[in-house]
């Protein structure tokens, strides 16, 4: 598939993947010499902030790691400005979904009493789980009063913690993903895969409008969305047609002016040997400045 001149990249990469990874464990060891500048890096490394109450210790260690890190639903305006305080330039994304519910929270509750029509729904009418959990709810975004909502969030989340922007999950490129209805599955207000699409390219819209200047991280499994400025996706597969296809749409990407690409890839482990292929293929498709989460 690949140039002899592609194939030595891949070396390379191989090479650099390990040192890579490892910003996000611990800090390197000096080089045992100098090493003349090689430009501007190819990749950025990326982390996931999830977690509950983080000190200020921690706060800084991934500062120290990371130049974009996605910041969940316990932070605070506090943390982001230590964040941006402690590496000036980084990107601090707030952790947004508007696909799905938890039956165990306030929102779902709420939905329940007063929107019962925001759920997503078979052609049956049937309400629909995500990632085989009978406890999370697919939501339906193309609906314009759910669209309206979830903009309205991110545009106060974004404004409540001095965030970059928004990382928002799930954005599929078909219901018949195995984590949402499923394949088989046919659904009360689409039809078809395009009409899906539109309605989700309207929600993106919205969001994109509602937090502007700040940016959209959409990910995916697979690049499809012509919106949002940071295409984030999830998954490097680990070869043949599907590996190639998946090489092929972050090429795009990555010559798309003005679009940054973002793999998320979750490893077993540190020594996952995963880890090194991950990133010798990102780097096949990546321009300089792409993003790289490898968490674990």
């Amino acid at each position: 598939m690949r140039s002899r001149a592609a194939a030595a990249l891949f070396a390379v990469a191989l090479l650099s993947a390990t040192s890579c990874a490892r910003r996000a464990e611990e800090p390197a060891a000096p080089p045992a010499a100098a090493v003349p500048e090689a430009g501007p890096p190819t990749l950025r490394a990326a982390g996931m902030a999830l977690g509950g109450s983080w000190s200020e210790s921690q706060v800084r260690r991934y500062a120290s790691q990371f130049d974009l890190v996605v910041v969940g639903g316990s932070a605070r305006a506090e943390r982001v400005r230590l964040f941006h305080a402690t590496h000036p330039g980084m990107l601090v994304l707030a952790y947004t979904c508007g696909f799905d519910v938890h039956d165990a929270t306030p929102l779902h509750a709420w939905l329940r009493g007063r929107h019962p029509d925001w759920f997503l729904t078979d052609a049956a009418g049937r309400r629909l789980h995500v990632y085989r959990d009978r406890h999370r709810w697919a939501l339906d975004c193309g609906r314009p009063e759910v669209r309206a909502f979830f903009a309205d969030s991110a545009r106060r989340r974004v404004r409540e913690l001095g965030a970059d922007g928004i990382f928002e999950d799930n954005v599929m490129p078909t219901w018949e993903v195995g984590t949402l209805a499923g394949a088989g599955a046919r659904l009360a207000r689409y039809a078809t895969r395009e009409e899906w699409r539109a309605a989700l390219e309207l929600y993106l819209a919205a969001l994109e409008e509602a937090v502007a200047p700040a940016v959209v991280a959409a990910n995916q499994v697979t690049p499809w969305t012509r919106h949002a400025r940071i295409v984030a996706v999830e998954e490097m597969p680990p070869g043949g047609a599907a590996w190639e296809e998946s090489v092929r749409r972050l090429e795009a990407v990555g010559r798309d002016r003005g679009r940054v690409p973002f793999l998320l890839h979750r490893l077993r482990g540190p020594g996952d040997p995963a880890r090194a292929f991950v990133t010798a293929s990102f780097l096949l498709a990546a321009p300089p400045g792409a993003l790289l989460c490898l968490p674990y």
